[in-house]
Formats: structure tokens, sequence, C-alpha cells
């Protein structure tokens, strides 16, 4: 009873890393990493299992589109403290995102067309356009201390600056008991949110033996 439905993926990881040793105590890496997606269905998508689908009328179609990219970058530099090995790191990460998600009338038909077809059922009930254009910012650093031979302690701080934010319409159609549309309304529903956190970290490690680790690590996100 679904035999309209159908699906399509078109997705793309990309990533390119740039490692440099200044020293043999001091690394720096940066990591550019990125997505160029799509993701379509086009069917009947009622919830109840048992309910048939009707061949003749429109289906439900979904259209995401998924393009984002990062850029992070991490500095560590090796020294002693008081005769003991340290380590420090501190890095930032660049994040942007623009999204967007469509829900349309889909053709009748039962091919694998994600065309719209909203021209052809202006009153589809389900019916919304929306962008989702977001923002990441973060820098980050990290210790590891060495009590002695067997035992550091990692404390860490991480500062995120998130904007997420919604831009788009969507129809709410309401109709009478024959099914006729006696009101049409667009909606306009545009969001920003602004959010900034200092999340905490802290990490144990014990090494009994050269084979074998014991660790404890608590954390924020």
């Amino acid at each position: 009873n679904r035999t309209r439905n159908w699906f399509n993926v078109d997705w793309l990881l990309y990533a390119a890393k740039l490692e440099h040793k200044f020293s043999p105590q001091t690394d720096l890496s940066v990591q550019f990493f990125g997505l160029d997606a799509a993701r379509k269905a086009v069917g009947f998508r009622t919830n109840r299992v048992s309910q048939t689908d009707d061949l003749t009328a429109p289906r439900d179609l979904l259209v995401g589109q998924f393009n984002n990219w990062g850029v992070e970058t991490r500095l560590l530099q090796r020294y002693k403290l008081r005769n003991r090995d340290a380590v420090f790191l501190v890095g930032n990460k660049i994040y942007r995102s623009t999204n967007t998600a469509l829900q349309a009338a889909g053709t009748s038909g039962a091919n694998a067309d994600f065309s719209v077809a909203n021209d052809r059922f202006p009153f589809y009930p389900n019916q919304s356009n929306f962008n989702f254009p977001n923002l990441n910012l973060a820098v980050f650093a990290e210790h590891i201390f060495y009590i002695n031979n067997k035992l550091s302690i990692t404390p860490g701080v991480r500062l995120e600056h998130i904007k997420t934010e919604s831009a788009g319409t969507f129809r709410k159609i309401d109709t009478d008991l024959a099914g006729n549309p006696i009101r049409d309304t667009t909606f306009t529903d545009n969001r920003t949110f602004n959010r900034r956190r200092l999340l905490l970290g802290i990490g144990g490690s014990y090494k009994p033996k050269t084979d074998t680790e014991i660790y404890l690590n608590a954390s924020q996100n």
C-alpha cells in the first residue's frame, strides 16, 4: 500500500587537513570539512500503516538541501613544568551552514518524480519553504598535567557562540466538510536565536602498567 513512495539521496562529504611541525615541541593542524547534500522524498506519508494510498491523489513532497562547511585549527605545545612533561593545546572552530527545507504537493503519478506540483494542486494542505542559516564559532583549550609517571589530569574549557536562524513561509488552508477551501493564509515565520555557552571539562588517566589504562572524564556539552 505504499507503491508510489520514492526516496533519493545525494550525499557528498569532503575534508582536507594540513599538519605542520614548527619544532619537535610544537605542532599545528588545520582541518577543512564540508557537506554538499540533498535528500528528497515523495509519496503517501500517513502515519496509519493500514491506510491504503489513493492512487489518484497528489503525493507529499519533501526536499532538503544541506550545504555547510567548517575550519578547525589546533596548536599543540609540549614543554617542561617542574621537570615533568606538560602539553598545552589551544584552538578555534568556525562552522557555517545554509540548509533549506521544502514541503509541497508532489505529482499524482507513481514514478520517482520529485518535481513540485503546487500549480496543479494549489490547495494542497502541506506547503512550506524555509531557509536555515546557522553559524557556530568556538575557541577551546586543554592542558595535560602529569602528576607522576602513571597519573595525569587534563582540564579543558570551550567557549561557544551559536546563532541559529529560520526564515520562510508556510500555508494554512481550511476546508469545509465537503473538502472545499474556505480560507487560505500564508504565514511568514522568521526567527533568530543567539546563544553563548561556556563549557568545562576534566579528565584523568592512570596507567599502572604500560598496556593498561584507567581513565575518567566529565564534560559539559
